[in-house]
């Protein structure tokens, strides 16, 4: 028997609900790009400013001869030349070798793996900065010109070099570190404490059956994503109290289980079936995810 459609759906066979296509980019800067992007933005807006600095600095000012002491002036603009073709060399067979690295421990371990890799704070902080050490290289290398020469970028640019050496060999060492079979025991092992944890809680604002009266109306509320669910029961509680004094939500799509598009959410018992204004806040308040989300109480936002 076909159900009367209570709203507009979102196309599966276009982005299964979202997720795959119009919710691509969302995802990926919340699981893994906001913060490399972040400082990528930061290591150009200072190499702006560096550029900006030798434009403007007199040629006999104290500082600059000290800085030209250090970096050869009629080499400047080659040196950045060199330094921004290594760098982008370096980071490009570094990070294909890492992953592929990850991608093989995942596949004999757990896939889990490569996810609890990209959302580790530490390697997206390495990520980041080395691909905002090479952005301010090129970004400096652009801006640079013969007369002023850019002393104040080569300067900095040394800096940056020796310091992305070193931290080469971190990165190294703590991928190597997180691909070792007892750390990643030791990391599944810590998240499914705060798994627990988190799942306490959850169960202190809900209860095991239904109050209130089988056959009152209620509205059911759909996902509009396919993945895991995860649930976040303080909004789902104030969703409640919005609706109403009398109001009960039934979850249907529980903590951990796949749902695909359309499946049944919630039950907003007390509500009419055609009122779809708490619809939206429903969804707002389930996370969706392609993989168990190593953030037990994270709910991951959608467009």
């Amino acid at each position: 028997m076909l159900r009367k459609s209570t709203g507009a759906r979102s196309d599966p066979l276009r982005s299964s609900g979202g997720l795959h296509e119009a919710n691509r980019f969302q995802r990926g800067v919340a699981e893994f790009l906001r913060l490399p992007l972040v400082l990528t933005a930061v290591f150009c807006l200072v190499a702006v400013g560096v550029s900006l600095l030798d434009r403007l600095t007199p040629d006999n000012a104290g500082f600059r001869t000290l800085v030209r002491s250090v970096v050869s002036e009629d080499g400047a603009v080659d040196f950045l030349s060199a330094v921004a073709t290594s760098l982008l060399t370096v980071t490009s067979i570094t990070f294909s070798v890492l992953l592929l690295a990850v991608q093989q421990t995942a596949s004999s371990l757990t896939p889990v793996v490569f996810d609890q890799f990209l959302r580790r704070t530490s390697n997206q902080v390495y990520f980041g900065f080395f691909i905002g050490a090479t952005a301010f290289s090129f970004v400096v290398l652009g801006l640079a010109h013969q007369q002023p020469a850019p002393l104040y970028s080569a300067a900095l640019t040394l800096v940056l070099a020796v310091a992305s050496l070193v931290v080469l060999l971190m990165l190294i060492h703590s991928t190597i570190d997180q691909m070792r079979p007892e750390s990643v025991v030791r990391s599944i092992h810590e998240l499914a404490l705060r798994a627990r944890e988190v799942e306490l809680k959850m169960l202190g604002r809900t209860r095991m059956a239904r109050h209130s009266d089988p056959d009152r109306t209620e509205r059911e509320v759909h996902g509009l994503d396919t993945g895991f669910v995860a649930v976040d029961t303080e909004k789902l509680g104030e969703i409640a109290g919005a609706a109403g004094d009398d109001v009960e939500v039934i979850v249907e799509g529980r903590l951990g289980e796949y749902l695909v598009f359309d499946d049944l959410l919630v039950r907003l018992v007390g509500v009419d079936p055609e009122d779809s204004r708490h619809d939206g806040d429903v969804n707002a308040a389930f996370g969706i995810d392609d993989i168990p989300s190593d953030e037990p109480d994270a709910v991951h936002p959608r467009g």
